[in-house]
């Protein structure tokens, strides 16, 4: 056999064996539109927590709207308006927030519901459950005993103390709209069903978006999204303008 002969079957076989290693890790590679991938599985107990929260939790499917240009009754119309088109998207949205009465409600049963987690009390005994229900007893012999019943419900008051520790620290309400603190933009959240590293149904979600921002907001207004999804679909696709 010449050198040559040899050299040709040299580089046939590394092609052969390329094209298995290349078919092999093509067969065994998992390919997906989530970014969390790119999240840490590792850690302790609490950092495991933090990344399933961050994750699966509110905070990574929220976005946040700002309506921003014209005069404040043109934000908050406008602003009202892509509220009403967007809770009517149950596919895409669980919810839309404004700063109305159901928004109200849903956070007070929130707070109600995980009190003991929110009120700064670190510590719940049935010594302090006694002693909490011994100063209610005198409620039921004046003429608030109507009342009693409700703060039964709730006897320790942690729904009150953690109601407190928010005191002061809510943001800005106009007409039923949550605005900047100086009022140059009418904000609205919403939470999507999927996950905020899915960059497939975060883009349909944001698409969604759009398309009513161009319904509903009219000219000289214009809107911005932001929050842990707009991140994701923007990632995506300079990756995949990347690969191409």
């Amino acid at each position: 056999m010449t050198a040559r002969a040899r050299g040709r079957l040299v580089v046939g076989v590394w092609l052969i064996v390329m094209a298995g290693l290349v078919a092999g890790i093509v067969r065994c590679a998992r390919f997906g539109g989530s970014l969390d991938a790119f999240l840490p599985r590792s850690g302790t107990r609490v950092e495991r927590a933090l990344i399933q929260g961050l994750h699966r939790g509110a905070p990574a499917r929220l976005l946040l709207i700002a309506i921003r240009g014209g005069r404040a009754p043109e934000r908050l119309a406008a602003g009202q308006a892509l509220v009403r088109a967007l809770r009517r998207d149950r596919r895409q949205f669980l919810w839309v927030a404004d700063s109305g009465r159901d928004t109200q409600r849903l956070a007070a049963r929130f707070v109600f519901q995980h009190r003991y987690l929110l009120a700064p009390r670190t510590r719940w005994s049935v010594k302090a459950l006694h002693a909490d229900l011994g100063r209610l007893l005198p409620i039921f012999a004046s003429p608030a005993a109507p009342l009693a019943g409700r703060l039964l419900a709730d006897p320790t008051g942690a729904t009150r103390a953690a109601a407190m520790a928010w005191r002061g620290r809510g943001p800005v309400s106009a007409h039923g709209l949550w605005v900047t603190p100086h009022g140059q933009a009418a904000l609205v959240l919403a939470e999507t069903r999927a996950s905020g590293f899915a960059a497939g149904p975060q883009a349909r979600a944001l698409a969604r978006v759009r398309a009513d921002v161009r319904a509903h907001v009219p000219p000289g207004l214009s809107a911005q999204v932001a929050g842990t999804g707009a991140v994701t679909v923007s990632a995506h696709q300079r990756v995949a303008a990347a690969a191409r």
